[in-house]
This record gives structure tokens, sequence and C-alpha cells, in this order.
């Protein structure tokens, strides 16, 4: 099927018979052909012209990405920004993130993407999988806030700012956040094999934090199933995510104490050198191995007691496991609205 504004309805008409045939061949000739015999035209065809059709929109659920084909040269990239739901409709928002020179192989890399977006195109909104799809135009700007930042690196969208993102404002506030020594905490919630984690990273002196969830996906195989340790790997993973894009935003490394409260992940995190494809959750094992390579800051990893909150108050508590708690907390609330992401990417 190829895209367009036609509405006009094609006749349905039986098949002709052969006097038909005739009549439609002598009216021709005598329209078209300078003699009966030898079926010259009398105006010559011009030279071939090649018109290739294609499909304008394609959207790539596994990133949640939309694509617009401009011409065979441009297309450009949409990024899902927020949407809502009610019980009378579905609205989503797609900002333009980038334009994309295209190439052969990227066009067809796009085009075997669904068609999933409709011909229904009214001014800037299309129809995208029963949702009401917003497109906003606008190429960003350079950016200047943390969270600018971080969208136009394409934060993974099984990631959501939670707290003080609004305080890093401007490019010399991060430069000075990452200056300082930082302490990470991590911790994840399971509730009927649907894993959360939070994190929070703060400077040594805690005058600046900031604060993010994640939802835990499944493995590819679908085999194992969520469990308290592939929760608690995957918020080390998502802690190794903000870390790299904080070093690519700044250009600069520093020293960071991760602690979490799951022994066996710290354990995993810190000795891992190569992974087996067989073993458990090796899906986020070989992912946080990738970003640990990646990453010039030196990490110390430490091991935090959970739940102390429950036999100490908190003011009593170190600072590591104050944040612990906090971490515990938001993953909980985190776990009642956040639905599972499908796979690792």
């Amino acid at each position: 099927m190829v895209e367009g504004d036609s509405t006009i309805s094609w006749p349905n008409i039986k098949q002709p018979n052969v006097t038909k045939w005739l009549i439609w061949q002598q009216w021709i000739d005598k329209i078209f052909c300078r003699t009966k015999s030898n079926h010259l035209l009398h105006r010559t065809l011009g030279t071939w012209r090649h018109v290739q059709n294609f499909w304008k929109w394609h959207f790539d659920d596994s990133s949640d990405t939309l694509y617009l084909i401009v011409n065979h040269t441009l297309a450009k990239r949409y990024k899902l920004m927020g949407s809502t739901r009610t019980s009378r409709n579905k609205k989503q928002w797609y900002k333009c993130q980038n334009t994309i020179p295209l190439s052969d192989d990227i066009l067809k890399q796009i085009q075997s993407f669904p068609r999933a977006v409709t011909n229904d195109v009214k001014g800037n909104a299309v129809q995208l999988d029963g949702w009401h799809t917003c497109i906003k135009e606008q190429i960003p700007t350079t950016p200047i806030t943390l969270l600018e930042h971080l969208q136009q690196l394409q934060l993974p969208l099984w990631m959501y700012p939670k707290h003080n993102f609004d305080n890093f404002s401007t490019a010399s506030k991060i430069q000075k956040f990452m200056q300082q020594k930082l302490r990470i905490v991590t911790d994840a919630s399971l509730t009927d094999k649907k894993g959360a984690a939070c994190i929070i990273i703060e400077t040594f002196d805690q005058s600046d934090n900031i604060t993010f969830i994640t939802k835990v996906p499944a493995n590819h195989s679908g085999i194992h199933s969520n469990d308290s340790h592939r929760s608690e790997l995957f918020g080390i993973l998502a802690s190794a995510t903000m870390v790299e894009m904080l070093e690519k935003i700044t250009q600069t490394s520093v020293q960071i104490h991760l602690a979490c409260d799951n022994l066996r992940a710290i354990q995993v995190t810190k000795s891992i050198q190569y992974v087996n494809t067989r073993q458990q959750h090796f899906d986020v094992i070989r992912a946080i191995l990738e970003k640990r390579k990646r990453i010039n800051s030196q990490i110390n990893y430490f091991h935090v007691k959970g739940h102390q909150d429950k036999s100490k108050k908190f003011e009593d508590l170190t600072r590591l496991e104050q944040l612990n708690v906090l971490c515990d907390k938001y993953a909980k609330e985190a776990n009642e609205y956040l639905s599972p992401q499908s796979a690792v990417h």
C-alpha cells in the first residue's frame, strides 16, 4: 500500500467481452497511433522517469522512536516526550530530536520498521496505535540544563528523573557537581515479579544530589523471571549508565563510592571479567561489564545493610544507610505505577 491523499473510489465493472475489447483497440489506434498497421504513436514516449513511492511514517517500538521520511535523502527522528491517558482518549507527544541524512542502508533500516502511523494526518498530529500523537517539529537548541543534556544523549526510556534535576540549570552547576567526590546508593523493590530500582547520586558534602528511578526489564529469553538479584543488578546498571552520561557531558571523571544492600550484586559487579551467556541475568551483567569498561571514574564498591531504620532512628544511621532507606522507599513507590520494560537495550 502506498501512502497518499486520494479519495477517489475506483470503478468496479465486469470483465469486458470480445466486442468491447475490439472497440477499445479501434479507438486507441485512431486516437494515439499514426497508422493502424504499425501502431506507431503520434507522440513518442520521453526518457524513462523512475518514481519510487515510499511510506512516510515508521515506528520503532523497541526504542519508542518515530521516523518521518521527508524524501530519499533526509529523514526526521522523533522521541517520546510524554503521554496522558484517560477513559476517553490517549495522547502522547513526540519531539523532533534531529534530522538524519539518508544512505541506502539507513533508508532500508527505517523502512524495515512497521508502518505504525496511519494516513490520518491533521496538522501536527497523527494516529499511532490508537494514540492521538502530537508531533513537535522544533529541533532542540544547545542543551543547558542537566535534563536537556541527558535528553540529547538519549537518556534510556527506562530511566526516570525524580528529584533535583532542576537544580542543575546551567553547565557550570553540572561541572561543579562532577568536580566533587560522589557517593551513589541504589536499592530495588520487587512486587509480583515486577521490579523497580531507585538511585541517588550525592556529593560527599551533601550539598547536591540527583535521584532517579528505573523499571527492571525481563530478559530476552524470558526463561528467568525477575527476582531481587536481577532488580539490584539493574539498579547498579542504571547507576553506571548515569555516570557514563555525566562523564560525556562534563568530560570529567571523579572518585565514586557505590553502595548496595545486595552483597551478591556487589560481588558480581566487582569481579566480573567475562560473561557466560548461560548464567542467570547475563544480559544485565554483560551491560554492566560494558559500562564499567567505558567509565573513567574510579568506583569503589560497598555493601550496606538494608532496612536499618527498623532498628534505629533515621538520624542515627550512617549516610549510606540513610540513602539506602530513601532508595528503598522510592523504589517501592515506583513499583506501584511503573510497568516493566520488555528487554535490556
